[in-house]
């Protein structure tokens, strides 16, 4: 019974996979992210690697694949090849930079095309609001005459909370601790400070695989690897 249950699935996931696009288009993708939200980390990972596959349709992952998987508090590995950018669209200059588009609407840019800084950084670990019943007992050690910007509010309430049950208690968007096992492969859009900056955030990862990336300037994969603690 376990091994059909399991195969059953494998291959649930494997059609999902196949037509998450449709998906997200009559879903639209806030409410997509909110069912994907619900997958143990494992259906999360098996998902970033069948879309990671050679043998996918989408030839690989974009910037909207990386956050609809990988925005999520629970998720632990993921696997993200990016998919490949026809050499005439290396050089159109309608591709725009998305990296600061708030809106997601990039379908005619790059962003919408392989994955891309703005992608990894949009899984970072974000601080929601609070409702004044739901703050925790020690989000009252930090200190309110301190002037403190959300990024050092974040960073002491972690270090002076128990982590897992800060995780649990505020439901944070995006990875976090609990991610041990990153792949990123093929990804020749990414810069080395997108990098080390989601590294910065995401500090459980204990495996990093950056598999025929950055290529085009050996330099940036060196200095991950140099500022790697």
């Amino acid at each position: 019974t376990t091994a059909v249950v399991s195969r059953l699935q494998t291959l649930s996931l494997q059609v999902f996979a196949k037509y998450i696009n449709d998906y997200q288009n009559a879903m639209g993708r806030d409410a997509l992210h909110a069912v994907v939200s619900l997958l143990p980390a494992e259906s999360l990972q098996d998902l970033s690697v069948l879309l990671s596959s050679s043998s996918s349709v989408h030839g690989g992952v974009n910037d909207e694949l990386a956050i609809l998987l990988g925005r999520h508090s629970h998720v632990q590995g993921l696997c993200f090849r990016a998919a490949a950018v026809p050499e005439d669209d290396e050089h159109d200059d309608s591709l725009e930079d998305c990296s600061n588009d708030d809106n997601h609407k990039c379908s005619s840019s790059l962003s919408s095309k392989t994955l891309t800084d703005r992608g990894l950084l949009e899984l970072m670990p974000r601080l929601p609001l609070l409702e004044e019943d739901h703050v925790l007992d020690c989000w009252e050690e930090v200190d309110d005459d301190d002037d403190q910007d959300n990024e050092d509010v974040y960073n002491d309430f972690f270090h002076k909370c128990n982590m897992e049950a800060t995780l649990d208690a505020l439901h944070i968007e995006g990875c976090n601790v609990r991610l041990r096992r990153l792949e990123l492969l093929n990804c020749q859009h990414l810069s080395a400070e997108a990098v080390l900056q989601f590294l910065g955030k995401c500090s459980g990862i204990t495996h990093l695989s950056l598999a025929g990336s950055f290529l085009r300037s050996s330099q940036d994969g060196m200095d991950i690897v140099s500022e790697l603690p």
